[in-house]
Protein backbone atom coordinates (compact mmCIF):
# COMPACT_ATOMS: atom_id res chain seq x y z
CA UNK A 1 0.00 0.00 0.00
CA UNK A 2 2.77 2.26 0.52
CA UNK A 3 3.23 2.00 -3.02
CA UNK A 4 0.33 3.16 -4.43
CA UNK A 5 0.14 5.97 -1.23
CA UNK A 6 3.71 7.33 -3.28
CA UNK A 7 1.60 6.99 -6.63
CA UNK A 8 -0.52 9.35 -5.57
CA UNK A 9 1.42 11.69 -3.93
CA UNK A 10 3.02 11.97 -7.67
CA UNK A 11 0.38 12.48 -9.27
CA UNK A 12 -1.15 15.23 -6.65
CA UNK A 13 2.02 16.96 -6.72
CA UNK A 14 2.83 17.45 -10.28
CA UNK A 15 -1.31 17.93 -10.53
CA UNK A 16 -1.59 20.74 -8.14
CA UNK A 17 2.10 22.15 -8.33
CA UNK A 18 2.69 22.15 -12.12
CA UNK A 19 -0.89 23.08 -13.53
CA UNK A 20 -0.27 26.63 -12.79
CA UNK A 21 3.01 26.57 -14.54
CA UNK A 22 1.33 24.92 -17.70
CA UNK A 23 -1.77 27.32 -17.19
CA UNK A 24 0.90 30.50 -17.33
CA UNK A 25 2.48 29.36 -20.01
CA UNK A 26 -0.15 27.94 -22.39
CA UNK A 27 -0.33 31.39 -24.31
CA UNK A 28 3.13 31.31 -25.13
CA UNK A 29 3.19 27.71 -27.00
CA UNK A 30 3.98 27.54 -30.84
CA UNK A 31 1.07 25.47 -32.35
CA UNK A 32 3.58 22.82 -33.74
CA UNK A 33 6.22 22.74 -30.92
CA UNK A 34 5.29 19.19 -29.13
CA UNK A 35 4.99 17.45 -31.95
CA UNK A 36 7.25 18.63 -34.67
CA UNK A 37 10.05 15.86 -34.70
CA UNK A 38 13.42 16.91 -34.12
CA UNK A 39 16.52 17.09 -36.81
CA UNK A 40 16.74 14.09 -38.66
CA UNK A 41 20.06 12.71 -37.36
CA UNK A 42 19.16 13.67 -33.97
CA UNK A 43 15.42 11.50 -34.39
CA UNK A 44 18.04 8.59 -35.40
CA UNK A 45 19.97 9.01 -32.50
CA UNK A 46 16.89 8.92 -30.86
CA UNK A 47 15.80 6.12 -32.18
CA UNK A 48 19.05 4.18 -31.77
CA UNK A 49 18.55 5.18 -27.78
CA UNK A 50 14.71 3.71 -27.99
CA UNK A 51 16.35 0.50 -28.98
CA UNK A 52 19.42 0.45 -26.30
CA UNK A 53 16.50 1.44 -24.05
CA UNK A 54 14.37 -1.69 -24.91
CA UNK A 55 17.58 -3.94 -24.00
CA UNK A 56 18.11 -2.76 -21.07
CA UNK A 57 21.14 -1.00 -21.91
CA UNK A 58 20.77 2.61 -20.23
CA UNK A 59 24.06 3.65 -20.21
CA UNK A 60 23.95 3.21 -24.19
CA UNK A 61 20.80 4.77 -24.53
CA UNK A 62 21.96 7.75 -22.40
CA UNK A 63 24.68 8.28 -24.98
CA UNK A 64 22.65 8.16 -27.75
CA UNK A 65 19.76 10.50 -25.97
CA UNK A 66 23.09 13.10 -25.38
CA UNK A 67 24.29 12.80 -28.98
CA UNK A 68 20.45 14.00 -30.20
CA UNK A 69 20.02 16.96 -27.53
CA UNK A 70 23.84 17.90 -29.02
CA UNK A 71 22.15 18.22 -32.20
CA UNK A 72 19.04 19.79 -31.13
CA UNK A 73 18.07 20.72 -27.62
CA UNK A 74 14.92 21.69 -27.81
CA UNK A 75 13.08 18.59 -28.33
CA UNK A 76 12.13 17.50 -24.61
CA UNK A 77 11.51 13.58 -25.47
CA UNK A 78 15.37 13.57 -26.01
CA UNK A 79 16.06 14.95 -22.47
CA UNK A 80 12.86 12.81 -20.96
CA UNK A 81 14.02 9.57 -22.05
CA UNK A 82 17.79 10.27 -20.81
CA UNK A 83 16.03 11.16 -17.45
CA UNK A 84 13.90 7.45 -18.08
CA UNK A 85 17.24 6.08 -18.12
CA UNK A 86 18.56 7.92 -15.08
CA UNK A 87 16.16 6.35 -13.03
CA UNK A 88 16.61 3.08 -14.44
CA UNK A 89 20.16 2.96 -13.07
CA UNK A 90 19.58 5.33 -9.93
CA UNK A 91 20.90 7.96 -10.59
CA UNK A 92 19.22 10.48 -9.42
CA UNK A 93 21.00 13.98 -9.48
CA UNK A 94 21.11 13.44 -13.45
CA UNK A 95 17.56 12.25 -13.68
CA UNK A 96 16.75 15.44 -12.08
CA UNK A 97 19.13 17.69 -14.67
CA UNK A 98 17.66 15.92 -17.44
CA UNK A 99 14.04 16.90 -16.34
CA UNK A 100 14.81 20.28 -16.08
CA UNK A 101 16.26 20.26 -19.33
CA UNK A 102 12.95 18.74 -20.31
CA UNK A 103 10.98 21.50 -19.16
CA UNK A 104 13.66 24.05 -20.19
CA UNK A 105 12.98 22.62 -23.77
CA UNK A 106 8.96 22.85 -23.18
CA UNK A 107 7.24 23.89 -20.54
CA UNK A 108 4.10 22.30 -21.41
CA UNK A 109 5.59 18.73 -21.82
CA UNK A 110 4.07 17.05 -19.00
CA UNK A 111 6.33 14.21 -18.30
CA UNK A 112 9.41 16.62 -17.82
CA UNK A 113 7.40 17.35 -14.56
CA UNK A 114 6.72 13.96 -13.73
CA UNK A 115 10.01 13.00 -13.96
CA UNK A 116 11.53 15.67 -12.17
CA UNK A 117 8.90 15.00 -9.11
CA UNK A 118 10.25 11.44 -9.69
CA UNK A 119 13.85 12.56 -9.02
CA UNK A 120 13.29 15.09 -6.30
CA UNK A 121 11.28 12.06 -4.70
CA UNK A 122 13.71 9.78 -4.98
CA UNK A 123 16.67 12.33 -3.37
CA UNK A 124 14.16 13.28 -0.73
CA UNK A 125 13.87 16.64 -1.32
CA UNK A 126 9.95 17.09 -2.11
CA UNK A 127 10.08 19.22 0.79
CA UNK A 128 9.27 22.89 0.68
Amino acid sequence: HTGLFHLRFLFYFCFFFFLPVLQSTRSTIQPNTVTMPGHPRAEAFKTEGNKYFKEGSYKAAIAKYKEATAIDPNVPAYWSNMAACYEKISDYEEMESAARSCIKADKAFVKGYFRLATALKAKNALEG
